[in-house]
C-alpha cells in the first residue's frame, strides 16, 4: 500500500501501556453511509429487535468471510469495509500492530437497542458483561479487534466501556462478568467514523443505551502472521 500513516512512537508506547488506541482522524461520512447501507440498514425505528435483525440477514452485502482469510482478500475490491481498511491511517495501525500480511479471524456486527424496544423479547434490559475476547489463546502474540463507529456515539447511547491497562492481566473469559463498573473505565463517545483499536485482552463490555436511536459498531478481529517485533 501506497501513502501508509504508520503509528508513532508515543501511539505505540500509548498502545503497549493501556491496550487500546482511537485514531486521530475520522472515516469521511461518504464511507460511514456506505457501510451502513452494505449492512442493510434501513430504518433508525424499526418495529421490533427481531424483524430489524431478520431485515439485516435478507438485505446486508457484507460477505461471509472463513476464519484464516488473508485480511487484504477478505472483502470485495471498493466495498465499503476494503476502503476502510485501505484507508491510509487504519493500514498504518495494523502494519505496526499485527503487519499487513495479517490474518482474518472474524467480524461481528453489534446493535445496541433503545430500552423502548425491550418489552417485546420479555428480557430485562441491561448492560453487556465485562469480559475479555478469547482469553484462551495460549500463545505469546496478541490479536488486535478494530472497533469501527460509523456514526456519532453520545453518552446516552451507552458506548463501548473499557478499563485500560486490563490487557496485562488475563482472566477466563467472562468470569469478571459481575464487575460493571471499575475504577478508571472509559466509555466510547465519540463522532462518525472514528476507528479504535482493542488489545484483544482488554476488557470490555456494551454499555446500555438510553437514548432513542440505534448504536451500531462493527468489529474485525486480525492475527499477526509474523512475528510482532519492530514492525
Amino acid at each position: 500500500m501506497t501513502g501508509i500513516k504508520l503509528l508513532t512512537t508515543t501511539q505505540m508506547a500509548q498502545f503497549a501501556a493501556r491496550g487500546f488506541l482511537q485514531l486521530d482522524t475520522q472515516l469521511p461520512d461518504t464511507l460511514n453511509k456506505r457501510f451502513l447501507t452494505d449492512i442493510g440498514k434501513t430504518s433508525q425505528h424499526p418495529d421490533s429487535i427481531a424483524g430489524h435483525y431478520d431485515s439485516i440477514r435478507q438485505s446486508s452485502t457484507i460477505p461471509v468471510v472463513p476464519a484464516g482469510t488473508k485480511l487484504q482478500a477478505a472483502y470485495p475490491m471498493n466495498s465499503a469495509l476494503a476502503t476502510l481498511i485501505a484507508d491510509p491511517h487504519v493500514a498504518g495501525a495494523i502494519e505496526n500492530l499485527v503487519g499487513l500480511d495479517c490474518i482474518f479471524d472474524h467480524h461481528f456486527l453489534h446493535i445496541t437497542f433503545p430500552e423502548e424496544m425491550y418489552p417485546e423479547t420479555m428480557q430485562p434490559v441491561r448492560s453487556q458483561n465485562t469480559h475479555q475476547d478469547s482469553t484462551i489463546d495460549p500463545r505469546q502474540a496478541f490479536d488486535v479487534q478494530v472497533f469501527y463507529f460509523p456514526h456519532e456515539v453520545t453518552l446516552e447511547m451507552g458506548g463501548t466501556r473499557y478499563i485500560p491497562g486490563t490487557h496485562f492481566r488475563i482472566v477466563s473469559e467472562a468470569s469478571i462478568g459481575r464487575y460493571q463498573n471499575i475504577r478508571g473505565q472509559h466509555h466510547v463517545v465519540c463522532p462518525a467514523g472514528t476507528v479504535m483499536f482493542f488489545h484483544m485482552g482488554l476488557w470490555h463490555g456494551g454499555g446500555m443505551n438510553r437514548s432513542d436511536q440505534l448504536r451500531y459498531m462493527f468489529k474485525i478481529r486480525l492475527c499477526p502472521a509474523k512475528r510482532q517485533l519492530r514492525l
